[in-house]
């Protein structure tokens, strides 16, 4: 029978209502026992692009490292950011390391997992699809990657939206049974985060609305602030194993399955609560569109950057509309 290790590892992932440049520091204790106990990564889509970019270091450990380097480069601004900390075991090289970055159905597809699976049934559920999507490594988290992908294309889905919220809830079920599975799973467009029945770490959930965006918010994993002039008045909806010193946090139940977009929950497999809907609000049903750049939540005023990029598309990034809408959204409306 498969024994479900300790672990060390801690993910993050990030959904805003609009383009940011956060700053975010990652905390790398010295002396740390165990499994996975190195290293850092970090993936973003750049300007709300198709394409992902994903920095990692396998071997930090013993630092603090300071991701503000980015925030002075044009193309660290995104509405989606995914870290792991201390993912990375002893021999671990960059292929083994998360995020993970596939390209599928035209974009980039990011991928985060804190947990451990039994591989040898893992490679019996993937089966006949390794032929067509294989992990360049060797570790089950990015086999289990390959298995969604696969589970997507079989269903000739090209985003994260065109997947019935019930479907991929089924899928990460199959894989919750082969072991601990925290997951997260980006198309760009949505961020969808699964909190398995067997996780050894508590997964953490809150909506960080002005004013209260400005402060930093501290754990034991990583420091993050949206302190950016240009930020102002942004909203983020936060998913996170290591629980936050300040803000309301809200623990996910086990087999729980949140849907995000655009700082926003747009389907949850748990029902709201009226209590909990004070610190973290359930968006109504909002038109899904084909370009991430033409969709402004509710809360998002459209900075001066993406206006500008909007005037010189001709306006056809702010127009273009689809008429997918992601299914049985539940809980309260905003």
């Amino acid at each position: 029978m498969f024994e479900i290790p300790a672990l060390n590892s801690d993910i993050l992932a990030i959904s805003l209502d609009g383009f940011a440049t956060p700053s975010i520091k990652f905390n790398l204790p010295e002396h740390v026992h165990g499994r996975h106990s190195f290293g850092w990564g970090l993936g973003w889509y750049p300007g709300g692009r198709q394409s992902a970019m994903v920095a990692k270091d396998p071997a930090a450990r013993g630092k603090q490292v300071l991701a503000d380097a980015f925030t002075d480069w044009s193309s660290f601004r995104s509405t989606v950011f995914f870290c792991k900390v201390l993912g990375a075991d002893k021999n671990y090289t960059h292929t083994e390391s998360q995020p993970f970055s596939r390209s599928f159905a035209g974009r980039d597809w990011l991928f985060m997992h804190n947990g451990d699976l039994d591989k040898p049934e893992l490679d019996k559920l993937h089966g006949k699809a390794r032929r067509v999507l294989e992990p360049l490594g060797k570790t089950d988290s990015e086999l289990a990657f390959c298995h969604l992908l696969s589970r997507v294309r079989e269903g000739d889905a090209r985003r994260l939206s065109d997947v019935a919220p019930e479907a991929l809830l089924a899928w990460l079920q199959s894989l919750d049974a082969l072991g601990s599975a925290d997951m997260c799973l980006s198309d760009g467009l949505s961020v969808a985060c699964f909190h398995g029945t067997q996780s050894p770490k508590q997964l953490y959930y809150s909506r960080i609305q002005p004013p209260d965006n400005q402060g930093a918010q501290q754990s034991p994993a990583v420091q993050v602030s949206i302190s950016d002039p240009r930020d102002t008045y942004r909203t983020a909806l936060m998913f996170s194993t290591a629980e936050f010193s300040t803000g309301v946090w809200q623990p996910m139940q086990p087999g729980q399955l949140i849907i995000a977009r655009r700082g926003s929950i747009v389907w949850n497999s748990v029902p709201v609560s009226s209590s909990q809907l004070a610190n973290v609000r359930t968006a109504s049903p909002q038109p899904m569109t084909n370009d991430a750049a033409g969709f402004l939540a509710p809360t998002q005023v459209m900075q001066p950057q993406e206006r500008a990029r909007d005037e010189r598309s001709g306006g056809h990034c702010h127009t273009r509309r689809s008429a997918a809408v992601l299914s049985n959204v539940r809980g309260d409306p905003c």
